[in-house]
């Protein structure tokens, strides 16, 4: 699939410019299936309220520059990948939402609190098809590229889930001391691997062979724990300038990087009562180390 971009204009400027067809198309998709489908079943804005919250649309982004500096072409097929990528990324924030138990997402209310837990659990199942169907039905992906796309996606999404589950059970079985890399390879999985896989598919669209496309999936691996440490510490340190409430992690006693580092580095004169405090809570077993980057486990090499 691999041919060339006949614009003159800068990638950068080509990606801004897709950004916004890709957000109308994302739009013209659920409205036509929901015109045809739905409408006795959930109301337009309830259906399009993931998709038209505003965000950075870091992860689409990621996947058109690493497309177009690669020398792929930017037409339907890359809308296409990109729509599906950024609507499956909005499922995953209602997913978090209902987790964290936030109020808001990106200065708006959380899709549960408006429309309630059950109903956009309902929805996120219903979004997850239509990110397949996306893809099925896109006129402008050849077959086999459109099934390996699906294959690799599913491979993320389970990826996904268990590293997001892990993080889950440290803080449900109040666990503080986590061994060796287990935390970079959870950050590795709840976040790294969308940022991975949009990375990989980048490259994999621009028609790169399969040792190219693994070295942008481990940068953008890397590319999304680096952004999660940049996250968690904007929620400790930062001002709340962007519309995301602070400290929620440190409500919710997730097991963020300074977090565990404060429990590691904290006076012990106290009994480690100071260190238990700050960790949101208390846990057997002595002071728990957070390792390096690692390899953190990545399937496909």
């Amino acid at each position: 699939m691999k041919e060339e971009c006949n614009s003159s204009l800068p990638i950068s400027a080509q990606v801004a410019a897709w950004l916004r067809d890709i957000e109308q198309h994302q739009r013209d998709v659920l409205s036509e299936w929901h015109r045809h489908e739905a409408t006795w079943a959930v109301s337009l804005p309830e259906l399009l309220g993931v998709v038209e919250v505003p965000g950075k649309r870091v992860r689409p982004r990621l996947f058109l520059l690493i497309l177009g500096l690669c020398g792929g072409k930017y037409g339907a097929a890359a809308r296409d990948v990109a729509g599906a990528l950024e609507l499956y990324h909005g499922v995953t924030l209602m997913y978090d939402d209902i987790q964290d138990n936030a109020q808001t997402r990106r200065g708006e209310p959380a899709h549960y609190t408006t429309y309630g837990v059950s109903a956009t659990m309902s929805l996120c199942v219903i979004l997850e098809r239509q990110v397949n169907r996306m893809l099925l039905e896109s006129s402008a992906l050849e077959r086999p590229v459109c099934l390996e796309l699906i294959r690799r996606l599913n491979e993320m999404h389970l990826e996904m889930g268990v590293g997001q589950m892990a993080e889950t059970a440290w803080v449900r079985d109040g666990v503080l001391d986590i061994a060796g890399d287990l935390y970079w390879r959870m950050v590795a999985s709840k976040t790294g691997a969308l940022f991975a896989f949009a990375a990989e598919t980048g490259a994999f669209l621009a028609g790169l062979p399969e040792a190219h496309q693994a070295q942008f999936r481990r940068f953008g691996q890397r590319l999304g724990v680096l952004f999660q440490v940049v996250d968690d510490f904007a929620d400790i340190f930062l001002p709340d300038t962007d519309g995301k409430p602070r400290r929620q992690d440190l409500r919710e006693a997730k097991r963020t990087l300074f977090l565990l580092e404060a429990r590691r580095v904290l006076p012990e004169a106290d009994g480690g009562g100071a260190r238990d405090s700050a960790a949101g809570g208390g846990c057997e077993g002595g002071a728990g180390a957070v390792g390096g980057a690692g390899d953190w486990g990545g399937r496909r090499k």
